[in-house]
């Protein structure tokens, strides 16, 4: 049986790359009450007009579940 070399920096960049999309979220976006776009803005803007009892993050995944689904369908 022959080894598979798996290559972890394409795991580190993406991991890098969630983690300054956290930090930019918490720190700058919703504190400020700033909307990106797509999903996560939609979030956003459903957190505020919601009172905050939902948070952001929980609101990105059920939004993006349907979307995941309809694209593994196609």
């Amino acid at each position: 049986m022959g080894k598979i070399k798996v290559s972890w920096r394409p795991y580190l960049v993406i991991s890098l790359g969630c983690f300054i999309v956290t930090f930019a979220m918490n720190f700058f976006l919703i504190p400020y009450k700033l909307a990106p776009g797509g999903v996560s803005g939609l979030s956003t803007v459903i957190y505020y007009l919601g009172g905050g009892r939902v948070s952001v993050g929980l609101l990105m995944l059920i939004i993006n579940v349907p979307l995941f689904l309809t694209g593994y369908k196609s």
